[in-house]
């Protein structure tokens, strides 16, 4: 019969004659840079110590940041590389011993760069125009094939020799249209491990304002409340803000000038001929910037200045009548007598004959007999004198009339010529009464004006 002492001394003996053996699990391991993983060590048989070498050799210590080696209990011990780089690859081994038995195990850690996204920024703005360049940067072990697609199909750099993708897998339009706009696709592809990754990257195209306008000289009449308005329609991308100048100063919203949603139209309040001149539309937007300037032409309407009242003695040689006005553009004067305009040079006999001589005022006059001549004059002055030879007539009209579109026209009555006689002429044109002896601004002048 076997005795208890008996088995006992056996698997004593049994045990001291059973090997170590180690094996790891995984046996082999491939990490992709910037992931953790982790290693088994399980020993048969009983072990005093477990430890990790690395690929240098040196002992992997406990509690390493990048790296650790952990026993678990006498038969487990565990390595664990976190965020693993390429500096982690190589052969690892576990050794356990007990006394003077010996037992290890390898494992070759290798790390790989997985299809990774470096730079692949979305939107990517360009002017179009331009010379694109698509940025997407990957990187890969080993290197990723990248393709290109535009909304969705595969862009064929040889069916469009706009497209063209780099050495370094960014993708090249030349003259980038409007119509290029849209999402791209940068996709990588890695055959060795069937890998595949992309990124959506969208490409937006800014458009270089344009200004269009139907009128480049707006005309408008000073001092009567006016208005103007100046318009420049403007298209661009992304839409373009707009601003009026007039000598390099912004304008603003004030009392003056007031502004539509957009900015496109700019209205000048209470017209002054102080605001004629130039102004400047200017359209911005992320492309750039344009301009186109446009001018305010300003009127003013004739206003009679001046006007003079004489006395003579019937039958004298002559007697002179004078007018004077005001306007911009420098108005022309005509001279009336009941229904009959006097026209410059006319001779007319009305009982008698009479001569008209009509000019514009100037510093140095000259009167011709019989013939009417003309000068022009700074500051919107003008000047006419109405001779009569011999005197013998009832009081007449003076018009001053603006040569501009919207300038106007007035009219005055000059009073009628006193005698020394005594007498007036019994009858007047219909309608006009005799007026007092002088008339200059302000007093009782029959005027009238008209558009």
């Amino acid at each position: 019969m076997v005795q208890s002492r008996d088995i006992f001394f056996a698997l004593l003996l049994l045990g001291s004659t059973v090997s170590l053996e180690v094996q790891i699990t995984p046996s082999q391991g491939e990490i992709s840079v910037g992931e953790s993983k982790f290693f088994l060590c399980d020993v048969v048989g009983t072990a005093t110590k477990i430890e990790w070498f690395g690929p240098s050799g040196d002992r992997i210590e406990q509690n390493r940041p990048d790296i650790t080696a952990t026993t678990t209990d006498e038969s487990s011990s565990t390595l664990t590389l976190y965020k693993a780089g390429p500096h982690h690859a190589g052969t690892y081994k576990c050794v356990a011993r007990d006394g003077e038995r010996q037992a290890e195990a390898t494992v070759n850690v290798k790390i790989y760069q997985k299809i990774t996204f470096t730079n692949a920024p979305s939107p990517q703005e360009f002017n179009e125009g331009d010379t694109a360049i698509l940025v997407c940067d990957v990187i890969s072990t080993p290197p990723p094939t990248v393709f290109w697609k535009h909304k969705g199909s595969r862009i064929q750099p040889e069916k469009d020799v706009r497209f063209k993708v780099l050495a370094n897998n960014h993708l090249q339009i030349r003259g980038i249209k409007k119509t290029d706009e849209g999402s791209y696709t940068c996709e990588g592809r890695l055959m060795a491990r069937g890998e595949i990754d992309m990124r959506f990257i969208q490409v937006l195209v800014n458009v270089l304002p344009t200004i269009r306008v139907w009128q480049t000289e707006v005309n408008s009449t000073a001092d009567v409340g006016q208005t103007a308005t100046l318009t420049c329609a403007v298209d661009g991308y992304p839409e373009p803000t707009v601003t009026w100048t007039r000598n390099g100063v912004v304008l603003d919203a004030e009392d003056k000038y007031s502004f539509n949603e957009d900015g496109s139209e700019m209205t000048i309040m209470e017209v002054a001929k102080l605001d004629e001149g130039e102004y400047t539309c200017i359209a911005r937007n992320k492309a750039g910037e344009s301009d186109q300037e446009l001018s305010l032409r300003v009127f003013v309407k004739p206003r009679i200045t001046y006007i003079v009242n004489q006395t003579t003695s019937e039958m004298e040689d002559q007697v002179t009548l004078t007018c004077e006005a005001l306007g911009d553009p420098t108005p022309s004067i005509n001279w009336s007598y009941g229904v009959q305009v006097f026209n410059e040079g006319e001779q007319a006999h009305l009982n008698r004959i009479y001569q008209e001589q009509l000019y514009l005022k100037h510093m140095d006059q000259h009167h011709h007999s019989g013939t009417v001549h003309q000068s022009v004059m700074k500051g919107g002055l003008g000047g006419a004198h109405l001779q009569l030879s011999p005197v013998v007539l009832p009081p007449g009209w003076c018009w001053a009339w603006g040569l501009g579109p919207k300038a106007g026209s007035a009219r005055v009555q000059p009073p009628g010529l006193t005698l020394d006689s005594g007498h007036r002429p019994s009858t007047a044109p219909p309608g006009i009464a005799p007026a007092s002896p002088r008339h200059r601004p302000g007093n009782a002048v029959s005027a009238g004006a008209n558009h």
